[in-house]
């Protein structure tokens, strides 16, 4: 092969990546939360769950869960044995 298609390859396959990257990043992004919108939380630490409705309480968590360092996280479920998660119900979605 020419050095000239080995450049072309190249500059496809970094191209390829860079778009596989944004398209993940775009997908797992997540949006700041409407406390208006939110009609319930439910917070998981196995064995217990709290149930927030409470408009007070779902404000607060969403300033908080707006307010949080924006990074992606990548991690093993249930690696140690626990994890925590909130699962946030709106008028939408949950």
């Amino acid at each position: 092969m020419s050095k000239k298609k080995i450049k072309i390859r190249y500059i496809i396959f970094v191209l390829i990546i860079i778009g596989i990257v944004v398209f993940v990043g775009k997908i797992t992004k997540l949006d700041d939360l409407n406390a208006e919108k939110v009609t319930e939380i439910i917070l998981v630490s196995p064995p217990y769950k709290k149930r927030i409705t409470d408009r007070q309480e779902i404000e607060e968590f969403t300033s908080l869960f707006n307010e949080r360092k924006k990074k992606p996280v990548f991690s093993i479920i249930n690696s140690s044995g626990w994890s925590k998660r909130a699962i946030i119900t709106t008028e939408t979605y949950q």
